[in-house]
């Protein structure tokens, strides 16, 4: 076999491992968003009143930085008193075996529909956390998020919040560019933080993992009343991120609110 055949051949091999990854990838996905809407289905339906506290975790991709993001933000979510029952799991293709528990894939469409969703279930008295940890990317001006299949951008996850009638939101972005989608989403009822400046790149797990830890214990608070704002989560992260202390990135948090009276728990016994 010569060299102009031995390329033809392994470019040939590389097409088919893509094709069969694609088809692959496909079925897993379909059979994991029907897991998915099988949940949603089977909860209650409508809007009960009472003030809950949902979240909604999402990760494109499962490489071991984003599946240690995923589970400090799970875990934290828990100790801090969110229940397993009105938390959204949305990561890579839905079908892995992990330390936290995986409702579907991380999609498009699934996430659409995990949004949609708590439109209906969501009211006045309630509170939505949403955390993205992924790889991130620009297009057409704003910032995207990768995702299998199509990505989403900052118009589009936009839409996705629009009309959801929570008293409170907090949203976390911490891929690249993702300060496009901070200045985009952190307005009205919303607080938006995400690692980096729309232009730039984010650098490792520095930043979300030290905002996740800033709740250990509350070790992030700052003013002693034995609670952790959204504010004081942030700035514990930007003294514990060294690459934000290098000046390689700059977290944002955009906000009409004021995040120093906004909080992921609100009892002061942390235990």
């Amino acid at each position: 076999m010569n060299l102009s055949d031995a390329t033809l051949y392994l470019a040939s091999a590389y097409l088919s491992i893509k094709a069969a990854s694609f088809v692959y990838t496909k079925i897993v996905t379909s059979s994991s968003e029907a897991k998915l809407e099988e949940r949603l289905n089977s909860e209650p339906e409508g809007k009960n009143g009472l003030p809950d506290n949902y979240a909604v975790l999402i990760s494109g991709l499962t490489e071991s930085r984003h599946l240690k993001n995923m589970i400090l933000a799970y875990n934290t979510l828990l100790y801090l008193g969110f229940q397993e029952q009105n938390i959204y799991v949305l990561d890579s293709k839905g079908a892995e075996r992990l330390n936290y528990k995986v409702d579907g894939p991380a999609t498009k469409s699934a996430i659409e529909k995990v949004f949609s969703h708590l439109k209906s279930k969501t009211d006045s008295e309630d509170f939505l956390f949403t955390y993205v940890t992924n790889h991130g990317g620009r297009s057409s001006g704003e910032s995207t998020i990768a995702l299998p299949g199509p990505d989403v951008g900052e118009e589009t996850f936009e839409n996705f919040l629009s009309g959801m009638e929570v008293k409170k939101g907090v949203l976390v972005f911490d891929q690249c560019y993702g300060g496009g989608f901070a200045k985009r989403l952190g307005k009205g009822r919303f607080v938006a933080v995400s690692a980096s400046h729309p232009g730039e790149n984010s650098i490792d797990n520095s930043f979300p993992q030290a905002f996740f830890n800033s709740f250990n214990y509350a070790v992030g608070d700052m003013n002693g009343d034995g609670l952790v704002s959204i504010e004081e989560a942030f700035n514990y992260a930007l003294r514990h991120d060294m690459f934000a202390l290098r000046g390689m990135q700059h977290p944002m948090i955009v906000s009409d609110l004021s995040p120093g009276r906004i909080f992921l728990k609100d009892r002061v016994n942390y235990s």
